[in-house]
């Protein structure tokens, strides 16, 4: 940040960066080496007052701001404080959303916007105390300066490192009873996809998940129905309807039902050329077919 061509303060590029939260609320925490230079000029002096930042991820809209951080240093001529400060960025869940879809699996690119407000004085004269001469200042005028800082955080840091520390991803576990090995065997490329989903989620390629859950479904939906869809009847996949002997009337409806909005869902993710789905829309998509995977292979019917 320069004022009047003098490098007032300096902000360290490629600071430390780390994530911090509870569920429901996050903090993206900045620790750059921050440095205040005094005026060239002798018998002048600035007398630092505060400091915020904005976070905006190149999009022209800021995030979030960080409270004012008050200052108290005053510098004299040639003088200068340097100093590890803390900037903390409170993020909602829409933000963060928001962040995950802008940077589309790839790396996380920030703008810092920097404010920084101080006084320039003026040395009126000098007072003795203590055994030196302490100098009386009067007040030139009030100032601002600004400036921006990149910040770039690898994708493998944000999704291993910090994502996990803002524990908004937290769910709540449900147990499935557990399936004879001889069945899962049955279900063995299911239950494949259902692993390669859960490593794409984690990487954070949603709509790859949702494929993913799209590839699980398709041993079990060997047949057709009819739904509506905005007015129009058009034919989806189903479930055959041996099960029907199996589950009874009202089960077989049920489970084809939720078979066939699924695999409605998972295949509108093969089929569009963008991110369509967000973090918890892939969650709850791989959690229920994971359960209809599960009921499926200890309840398939023998083949006839």
């Amino acid at each position: 940040m320069d004022y009047n061509e003098r490098v007032v303060c300096e902000i360290s590029h490629n600071p430390p960066i780390f994530g911090l939260g509870s569920e429901g609320y996050a903090v993206l925490v900045v620790q750059p080496r921050m440095t205040l230079r005094g005026p060239k000029a002798a018998k002048h002096g600035y007398s630092f007052k505060n400091f915020q930042c904005k976070l905006s991820p190149f999009d022209g809209v800021y995030l979030t701001s960080n409270p004012l951080v008050k200052l108290d240093n005053l510098l004299g001529a040639g003088e200068e404080f340097a100093n590890q400060v803390q900037i903390e960025f409170p993020i909602s869940r829409e933000n963060l959303e928001r962040v995950e879809s802008m940077r589309k699996s790839g790396d996380v690119r920030f703008r810092l916007d920097l404010y920084l407000s101080f006084d320039e004085l003026v040395q009126l004269g000098s007072t003795p105390e203590l055994g030196h001469e302490s100098p009386i200042w009067g007040l030139k005028r009030h100032c601002s300066t600004s400036a921006q800082v990149s910040l770039h955080i690898p994708r493998s840091d944000w999704i291993e490192r910090i994502l996990p520390q803002f524990q908004l991803d937290r769910v709540h576990l449900i147990e499935i009873p557990a399936i004879p090995l001889k069945e899962v065997a049955n279900f063995q490329a299911s239950f494949e996809a259902l692993k390669e989903a859960q490593e794409h989620h984690k990487q954070g390629f949603f709509n790859a998940a949702v494929m993913n859950c799209r590839q699980a479904l398709e041993k079990l939906m060997d047949s057709q129905m009819e739904i509506v869809v905005k007015s129009e009847k058009k034919k989806v996949p189903a479930l055959n309807e041996r099960w029907k002997r199996k589950l009874g009337e009202s089960t077989y409806r049920w489970l084809n039902e939720a078979f066939a909005a699924l695999k409605t869902v998972s295949n509108d993710a093969s089929h569009r050329n963008r991110d369509n789905f967000d973090q918890f829309e892939s969650q709850m998509i791989q959690a229920i077919t994971l359960c209809l995977i599960a009921y499926a292979a200890r309840n398939e019917p023998g083949a006839e």
